[in-house]
């Protein structure tokens, strides 16, 4: 899959622009969620437990999946598959290798 660049200042991604701040981007099945100001974490939306990428909840630290409630953490050594990113100035680059 080929690398994927967003502004984050398009209003689409307004809520990365502040720390804590997270979205489900389904169109391209990615969580996401602002970590610092020079950090945004992307992981597969797709839950471990039973595969379901549209009900997520954000609590600041884990996300839950609103199917059967399992939590899972913001971190890239958890059960969500995380991407390499970059932030440079307001462009997110998420890459797949």
């Amino acid at each position: 899959k080929k690398p994927i660049t967003i502004n984050i200042k398009n209003g689409l991604f307004s809520d990365l622009q502040e720390v804590g701040g997270w979205m489900n981007y389904t169109t391209e099945e990615l969580l996401l969620v602002r970590i610092s100001g020079s950090e945004i974490r992307a992981f597969d939306n797709k839950c471990p437990h039973q595969g379901n990428r549209d009900r997520w909840t954000y609590d600041g630290s884990q996300f839950t999946c609103q199917s059967h409630n399992n939590s899972f953490s913001n971190s890239c050594s958890g059960s969500l598959t995380c991407y390499e990113t970059s932030l440079e100035g307001d462009v997110l680059t998420i890459s797949f290798d």
